[in-house]
């Protein structure tokens, strides 16, 4: 199990992730979702990863890359004894959820082993913590193949569904 030193686990979360493991499953990833917010920044990242969230909980049931977060997940000992993550690689996360996917292992999501994350303060702080995940496509693509990156794909219909749930949630943030 894979746990943040930054991040706070909900109550059994560990026995709810590593419940989920079995001889097909590689990897169980948490569901990571922010605290509350404390600024209006950070009200504004909360109300992104809100919409962000209705996303990855519909796409293929929550069972896909967008789910794993290298903050809080578990991988099996059959699927560990198997990896090795490249130096080069920038997002390990998702280096580790195509290559079970490759190694034919399962991901799956779990909605119940909860873990929280402190959003930026700032838009500074944003953007230092996003900058990580501008190239990492293309870095698992060229590890992979290119195929990889329809695992990234979101369809529209998914995304304008959160949009619209998520400003009825808040409407005038997303003003």
């Amino acid at each position: 199990v894979v746990v943040d030193a930054d991040v706070t686990l909900e109550n059994f979360a560990l026995e709810h992730i590593i419940s989920q493991l079995d001889s097909s499953v590689g990897i169980v990833g948490g569901l990571v979702r922010p605290q509350i917010p404390r600024n209006f920044f950070e009200k504004i990242f909360f109300v992104w990863d809100d919409a962000w969230f209705l996303v990855r909980k519909d796409l293929h049931g929550g069972e896909s890359v967008h789910n794993m977060y290298g903050s809080f997940f578990a991988l099996s000992k059959a699927f560990y004894k198997h990896l090795h993550i490249p130096p080069e690689s920038i997002a390990e996360d998702e280096f580790i959820y195509f290559e079970a996917r490759r190694q034919h292992m399962q991901f799956v999501f779990a909605p119940t082993a909860v873990a929280l994350f402190r959003l930026p303060a700032t838009f500074r702080e944003y953007v230092v913590q996003s900058s990580r995940h501008i190239s990492t496509k293309s870095t698992v693509a060229n590890y992979f193949s290119s195929d990889v990156l329809k695992g990234y794909l979101v369809p529209v219909r998914t995304k304008l569904k959160a949009i619209g749930v998520t400003f009825l949630r808040h409407p005038f943030l997303l003003l």
